[in-house]
């Protein structure tokens, strides 16, 4: 039959031609997309039944729905359709050109099989998109533990799986966040009992008020200050830095507190070079080795204005008399490191006018954004220009130039000052 007889174009396509153009993405000629004609050479001597079976699918799918490469499920129940058509194109094939009647029978298994693959197709969209929105409500309502049926591996599919990844970590999120209010409250709450174990209130004597201040950089403290009165016009002052920070370190300072009353509250033992020796051997018996304490304690006796102190590894405390500075004597090693430590101690006299200032390094060891740290001469600027002023408003300037230096207004490490000043004549 000639090719005008058969109504098609005279120039017939193969199925693996036709299949490598709808692969490629090319349009062809217009003889074929019109909707309506195939011209399909089929030879009876190829074996490759197949190609044209998919060819004849894939054309029409192209034409009239979508690209049948993105679901391969379509072209699976597609191909189940095609196949039906096989015979016919086996007995409608003559002289390899197909007869118009066999050809309008393919097109109309292909119709009939692109309505029940758009239902299947249309039904599994609209069921996709129902759970995701079912999933979505019930995550706005709170419930992270729903989780969307995964069916198939199309890209529906693959939205309800990234849908579950989300939920789980979303859950995942919410634990830890609850983890971190538990235990952003605990340790607000170690903070308030930290807290209480500072002096309430500045102590004055009849020629000696002392005062003092902790500033944490986290939420509890590793730096340490404490005094008190005691019999006889006399009064007990220390302050200390436990090495490291936060909960730990804050532990520490709450047993050297403890235990520094403790042994004051003996009788007998007044000396300072035994308390901080008691101490010293019990710190190293109830901690870690890595955990040790720099510690300065004093006892001032207000009768004679002498003050008797040990300095375990502390920084030395600053006196101010007459415009001048001088510095006290560290008298032995930190507290904690070695169970057989030996401390000294040393007396001053403390004349009216005198200012005393111990602190740790929170305050003389942050850095700028050189890495230049504020330094002790920068301290000792701070304390000559304001030495006559109120303890509260020196302990402000000198909390104000170490910010000024740093440049941030989050501390570096714990910022503690502890000042003594001879009031009598």
């Amino acid at each position: 039959m000639a090719s005008g007889e058969s109504g098609f174009p005279a120039h017939g396509r193969g199925a693996d031609d036709l299949l490598a153009e709808l692969r490629a993405g090319r349009d062809g000629d217009a003889d074929w997309r019109n909707g309506r004609t195939f011209s399909l050479v089929y030879n009876p001597a190829e074996p490759e039944l197949e190609r044209l079976q998919e060819a004849v699918a894939l054309a029409y799918l192209h034409e009239n729905y979508l690209n049948p490469f993105a679901f391969p499920s379509l072209l699976r129940m597609e191909r189940d359709v095609v196949a039906m058509a096989a015979d016919l194109l086996h007995g409608d094939a003559r002289g390899g050109r197909l007869s118009s009647g066999g050809t309008e029978s393919i097109f109309l298994i292909v119709q009939v099989g692109s309505i029940v693959v758009g239902a299947s197709m249309t039904r599994n969209i609209t069921g996709a998109v129902h759970d995701l929105y079912e999933g979505t409500q019930r995550v706005k309502a709170g419930d992270f533990s729903h989780r969307i049926a995964v069916r198939g591996s199309d890209q529906l599919a693959e939205l309800s799986l990234e849908f579950n990844h989300m939920t789980e970590n979303l859950q995942r999120l919410i634990v830890v966040e609850k983890e971190r209010e538990r235990l952003h409250s605990e340790l607000e709450f170690a903070r308030d009992v930290q807290n209480r174990l500072f002096p309430k209130a500045a102590l004055s004597l009849p020629a000696l008020h002392l005062s003092g201040v902790c500033y944490p950089a986290q939420q509890v403290s590793g730096d340490y200050y404490d005094f008190l009165s005691l019999e006889n016009s006399s009064l007990a002052m220390a302050i200390g830095d436990v090495a490291g920070k936060g909960v730990s370190s804050a532990l520490l300072m709450a047993t050297i507190q403890s235990a520094m009353r403790s042994h004051l509250a003996r009788a007998g033992l007044k000396s300072p070079a035994q308390i901080v020796s008691l101490l010293n051997r019990q710190i190293y018996a109830s901690t870690a080795p890595e955990k040790y304490a720099t510690f300065f304690f004093g006892l001032y006796d207000d009768r004679a204005g002498m003050l008797t102190y040990t300095n375990a590894g502390h920084l030395q405390p600053i006196l101010v008399r007459d415009g001048a500075t001088e510095r006290l004597e560290v008298t032995g090693t930190v507290v904690g490191a070695f169970p057989s430590s030996c401390y000294e101690e040393k007396q001053i006299a403390l004349l009216p006018g005198d200012l005393l200032v111990a602190y740790t390094d929170g305050i003389t060891e942050p850095e700028d954004a050189y890495g230049e740290m504020f330094g002790e001469e920068r301290l000792i600027d701070v304390l000559m220009k304001h030495q006559n002023a109120e303890s509260s408003e020196l302990v402000a300037r000198a909390m104000e130039a170490v910010l000024e230096w740093t440049g941030s207004p989050e501390l570096q490490d714990d910022m503690t000052m502890l000042i003594t000043r001879r009031t009598g004549a």
